[in-house]
């Protein structure tokens, strides 16, 4: 597997994995959220020129995505516990369901924080559906702590909030 930013001529197959990825599950745990609120052609073209865009892929296929940004307007009313002026959000994990989602999923998170560190962030932070339980406990055995939850918008669901501290 090779984990890499992602280019203009990988954009196209950037968004269907991700909309393929949305149809096998993501929907279930975000209830009336649709295709429109997911990253399209000209906002994934805006990231990968901003450098914040990468894939794992393996035999040239697409098979993990994730967007790491240097700020995310959607959590400025979050208390971090952490004081970081340049912390690194997690906007987007997807990986391919028909992998081995946790190690593949643990992969794309530890090259999110080897990234993170790289750019001079002392903390990285996500957010994760409170449906999905089986995420919450996977950030949480990664060493991250949850911060707090509240209502997204948008949607009429809870998110809970993950930051970790990097060493």
């Amino acid at each position: 597997m090779d984990i890499k930013n992602a280019t203009i001529n990988d954009a196209e197959a950037v968004v269907a994995f991700i909309n393929a990825r949305w149809d096998v599950g993501l929907k279930k745990a975000t209830g009336d959220m649709n295709l429109s609120q997911l990253p399209g052609r000209t906002q994934l073209l805006d990231k990968i020129s901003n450098g914040e865009e990468f894939i794992a892929s393996q035999e040239g296929k697409v098979i993990g995505v994730v967007t790491l940004l240097n700020e995310n307007a959607a959590y400025a009313g979050v208390k971090w516990e952490m004081k970081d002026s340049s912390p690194i959000y997690i906007d987007w994990l997807f990986v391919d369901p028909t992998l081995n989602k946790s190690e593949l999923k643990k992969e794309l998170m530890l090259f999110a924080e080897k990234m993170a560190i790289k750019k001079g962030a002392k903390s990285i932070r996500l957010n994760e559906y409170e449906t999905e339980l089986l995420p919450l406990a996977f950030y949480s055995n990664l060493g991250y702590k949850r911060i707090g939850d509240a209502e997204m918008e948008r949607t009429d669901l809870n998110v809970i909030f993950f930051e970790k501290k990097l060493s």
